[in-house]
């Protein structure tokens, strides 16, 4: 999310709207991936969402995207 748009409900919105789609398609669960080191992982707490695990991606040249798994029952 931007930063301009951040405290405004917009994500709030996607979350419950994703949530809508999902529940209507018989889903059980939302799961994500979002960095460990990311304040963003607060804002997917307050959401419902739970750290189920972390995971560490290999994107290449050394490098590595080290993510906490979050997952939220529907």
């Amino acid at each position: 999310m931007l930063p301009s748009m951040q405290g405004k409900n917009v994500g709030q919105a996607l979350i419950s709207a994703v949530e809508s789609i999902a529940r209507e398609a018989g889903m059980q669960k939302l799961s994500l991936n979002v960095n460990r080191d990311n304040k963003a992982a607060g804002f997917y707490e307050r959401n419902g969402f739970e750290k189920t695990g972390e995971e560490d991606i290999d994107i290449g040249d050394g490098f590595f995207m080290n993510d906490a798994i979050m997952t939220k029952k529907l």
